[in-house]
């Protein structure tokens, strides 16, 4: 729990009023008194609703002959009516100041007392309730609140006041996680610093909450603009590291100030000790900037709100850092899949009419693929090899002819060879088995038998065109070449394109249709 400010002898406590006592303003507005829920420095805060109204308000109470409601009445009046925040506001183009307007205000009396009081909005809790939870403020947090007090200390100083008292217990929030709408209240303290005279008077030394006053309070100077932007760097510290250095002295508002002045040389290091290097880098700037600034000047306001973003922005970049180091740790530590991967290469036939080559990819596995022939091309197409067959290539020479093929030159027993081979038994080639078995020259029934009554059907087909070719050229009158495409008939365009017949049938004919059309035109 944080300090009270430093209480008169003079001040006293209001007296305990009950819940339901009515009382009217100076305007003759009735006001209804709920429950008291907090105790200021000499007067006691309650609920209250003006009578037929359901809106929830806040009243402080006082003695009438204490001073300091009397002083924040004062401050309301002449700097906190609704019309000139919201004047300030449109002009600046805010949404809000982070400072209460004034309801209403006045004096009533209770039995033989006379009581002063004030109304504003009431909200939620104080931003003490929600550092109390956890002994300080994320980070984030506590520079946001920063930001929103800074605000409402450049509004106050637009209308020539200081406040004089910044602390957790006298900032607001309009609901627990709402720091960027913080409200800063409690204008007891408040003066008007345009009177200011850099005198200090004894009288006023140590005024204000000491762990958190400022330098100029201690001396006995009034407060003032450098004084209020020095307190808030105190609490900033306070809230994120949750202690101060002179904590355990705050009953002697002297020895405080004595580990202040110490503290000022070298604020840098220890402000950086206390909140950390990223942070704690422009807080320190916030505070020699104070430092720096005359007595009775303004501070600028415009430096400290860049030194608070670059802060905010230094809250973030760690949470972003943990995230990019926890996915690379992740990464790091997954094991590579031991699966290997199996690329399919393809297998590349390069195919003419003498020659047919072919390359078979490689597997570690034996594996005999069983030709499928639907038509003449398909059938030309080799299957891969069983691996033992491969590995030995057969001479031309030891080959026996097949039933069927007498009269076949060599080389189109060497198609008939690469052809036929995906369909021969796997014994007929093995070196354990003489070329003069009977049985080797024995006719291999089935699909390789119609296979070389095809190619033979084919050979002999294509010599007897080549022949009625041979007759037909000597003739004059007859259209000669591929200029003549237009009469020729399909089997004469085989012919004249080369490579025709080891095209596929659709293809065949699309190229012929494209021969045709070109030498019509």
């Amino acid at each position: 729990m944080l300090p009270k400010a430093k209480a008169s002898k003079l001040h006293v406590l209001a007296a305990e009023i009950p819940s339901g006592f009515k009382f009217t303003d100076t305007s003759k507005k009735e006001f209804v008194l709920g429950k008291q829920f907090a105790t200021g420095g000499f007067g006691r805060i309650y609920t209250c609703t003006e009578a037929g109204k359901k809106e929830l308000l806040c009243v402080k109470v006082e003695p009438a002959e204490n001073g300091p409601l009397f002083v924040e009445i004062a401050v309301f009046q002449r700097a906190l009516k609704l019309d000139m925040i919201q004047a300030y506001c449109k002009e600046k183009k805010i949404k809000s100041v982070g400072l209460p307007h004034m309801v209403s205000g006045g004096i009533f009396d209770y039995k033989e007392d006379k009581m002063r009081f004030l109304i504003m909005p009431k909200y939620h809790g104080s931003l003490e309730a929600v550092r109390e939870k956890s002994g300080r403020l994320d980070e984030a947090a506590a520079i946001t609140v920063a930001k929103a007090t800074v605000r409402s200390l450049d509004y106050l100083a637009f209308k020539n006041y200081t406040h004089g008292d910044i602390k957790s217990m006298n900032i607001l929030l309009p609901s627990p996680s709402d720091y960027e709408g913080a409200v800063l209240v409690d204008f007891g303290l408040a003066r008007m610093a345009s009177s200011n005279v850099e005198k200090a008077d004894k009288k006023r030394a140590h005024n204000g909450t000491a762990i958190f006053t400022s330098l100029d309070a201690h001396r006995g100077f009034q407060p003032s603009y450098r004084g209020d932007v020095e307190i808030l760097v105190y609490n900033i510290v306070y809230w994120i590291s949750g202690k101060l250095p002179w904590q355990p002295k705050e009953s002697n508002p002297a020895a405080v100030q004595t580990e202040k002045e110490v503290w000022e040389k070298s604020a840098e290091k220890e402000i950086e000790k206390l909140i950390g290097s990223p942070i704690g880098g422009p807080i320190a700037k916030i505070y020699r900037l104070a430092q720096k600034t005359p007595y009775t000047s303004y501070v600028d306001t415009v430096a400290v709100f860049k030194l608070l973003d670059q802060a905010l922005a230094a809250c973030k970049k760690p949470a972003a850092s943990k995230k990019a180091e926890s996915t690379t740790a992740k990464a790091a530590t997954t094991k590579p899949s031991t699966s290997k991967r199996v690329v399919a290469k393809k297998v590349v036939v390069e195919e003419s009419d003498e020659e047919e080559e072919e390359v078979i990819p490689k597997s570690s596995s034996r594996r005999v693929r069983k030709p499928v022939i639907d038509s003449e091309e398909s059938a030309e197409e080799p299957s891969p090899l069983p691996k033992r067959q491969a590995l030995k290539p057969v001479k031309s020479a030891s080959l026996p002819k097949r039933a069927g093929s007498e009269g076949i030159d060599s080389s189109r027993e060497d198609r008939l060879r690469k052809r036929t081979a995906s369909v021969e038994p796997a014994g007929l080639n093995s070196p354990t088995r003489k070329p003069s078995d009977p049985k080797q020259r024995r006719p291999i029934p089935g699909l390789a038998n119609r296979i070389v009554k095809r190619i033979v059907e084919e050979d002999e087909e294509a010599e007897a065109r080549s022949d009625e070719t041979d007759e037909e050229e000597d003739e004059e009158d007859r259209p000669k070449g591929v200029g003549s495409a237009l009469k020729a008939n399909k089997d004469e365009l085989r012919r004249m394109v080369p490579g025709m017949r080891n095209l596929q049938k659709g293809r065949r004919s699309e190229i012929i249709s494209q021969i045709a059309r070109k030498h019509k035109k």
